[in-house]
């Protein structure tokens, strides 16, 4: 059980600073003197960071036993976090915000394979918990720094709070010798990985994340502009829908958490990929902003479960090969988060946000699809994973 608390606990620090740039970046703006197409390259450049690590994970696992590569990836976090606002131009920022992104990166990789990689029994609440902990930490990290900022009179606090937590991690991290026992040795694990890419089952995979990821991006950074634009609300109105989507979330996930032993992953991928196809569509439908914020409340719910069940099915498909799954599942995620928030934006400039939100939602139908093509769980022996990696 110690693994799964010091995994929920870095999970927990990741949430809380995953909205740090967004919250920072109308001061960065002013500090650096930046246009909007500038500004907006700090998320394409901890993206790309994030992408980075995932697709090059199982290659730094060669280098570096998993705990010592955890324990990197919170000391690179820390650093780029100290860093990023002190920087003396906005070059040097974006590189400070790739930093981030790649330590980030190494930590959410790391974890979901030592997590996947555990005994079925034990892996599928850990799991579901696991990202419960990223909730809590996004829902509560906005209120801690935006306070903190207010009360200092500083907006770099904002920064240096992940700083901190991440150097605490990482000396909590370092303390147990004996948390981590790496399940796959460097060299096995770098065979393993043409045979998995060749896969089509991975593919499969691959594509319902990127879908997924997406998808929850993409609606969390438009809805609330949809909402104030098309149903004529106030902005701040508008915002609860966000904080609606997170909420539903949430709930999901902790529900996942106690539930999640009693369902073959496959049911739950139909299930929730399905939901979430019909409540994404249903905001549109919906004659007012009340009821608008029960279906995106909705599509949270549905949303919360998506990932932990796709990185567990990738895990019972390919036995062995977890942090594989785990860095080509998360590339995945994050390009699915760099393409389809502009994809909605481009369709909202030619038609509208409606109709870039019903394609959205038709694109989680089209995962339905790739959901009902997977192998049932319980279909999945060892000697069977060992036969899709050859």
């Amino acid at each position: 059980m110690l693994l799964e608390r010091k995994s929920y606990l870095a999970f927990v620090m990741l949430g809380m600073i995953a909205p740090v740039n967004g919250l920072a970046l109308p001061y960065l703006i002013g500090a650096y003197n930046l246009s909007l197409s500038w500004a907006g390259l700090l998320f394409f450049a901890g993206s790309l960071g994030y992408i980075t690590a995932s697709a090059t994970y199982p290659l730094l696992q060669r280098l570096l036993a998993v705990r010592q590569l955890l324990a990197v990836g919170a000391v690179l976090t820390a650093g780029g976090l100290l860093v990023l606002p002190l920087m003396p131009n906005w070059w040097l920022v974006l590189v400070a915000s790739y930093v981030v992104g790649m330590g980030s990166s190494v930590i959410d990789v790391g974890f979901n394979a030592l997590i996947a990689d555990l005994e079925s029994e034990r892996a599928k609440p850990a799991m579901n918990w696991l990202h419960f902990a990223f909730s809590i930490g996004a829902l509560a990290g906005p209120i801690v720094m935006s306070r903190l900022a207010l009360w200092t009179g500083q907006w770099m606090v904002m920064f240096w709070l992940g700083t901190v937590l991440f150097i605490l991690f990482t000396i909590i991290w370092l303390q147990t010798q004996t948390v981590v026992e790496d399940t796959e040795t460097s060299e096995g694990s770098h065979s393993q990985a043409p045979s998995v890419y060749s896969h089509w089952g991975f593919w499969l995979l691959f594509a319902a994340m990127f879908v997924y990821c997406g998808a929850e991006t993409a609606l969390a950074g438009w809805i609330t502009t949809y909402l104030a634009s098309e149903m004529s609300v106030s902005v701040d109105t508008a915002a609860f829908g966000l904080s609606l989507l997170w909420g539903g979330l949430t709930v999901g996930r902790a529900l996942g958490g106690k539930f999640s032993n009693y369902l073959d992953t496959k049911i739950m991928l139909l299930l929730l990929f399905g939901g979430s196809a019909i409540s994404t569509a249903v905001v549109v439908a919906v004659p007012n902003v009340w009821s608008a914020f029960i279906t995106i409340f909705l599509t949270g719910f549905f949303f919360s479960v998506i990932f932990p069940a796709l990185m567990l099915h990738g895990a019972a498909m390919f036995p062995k090969s977890a942090s594989i799954i785990s860095g080509g599942l998360i590339t995945s995620a994050g390009l699915g988060a760099l393409v389809m928030p502009a994809l909605l934006g481009f369709v909202a400039e030619k038609a509208s946000l409606a109709v870039g939100i019903l394609i959205v939602a038709g694109l989680l139908l089209v995962s339905v699809g790739i959901s009902a093509a997977l192998p049932t769980e319980r279909s999945l022996t060892p000697q069977q994973g060992q036969t899709a990696r050859m």
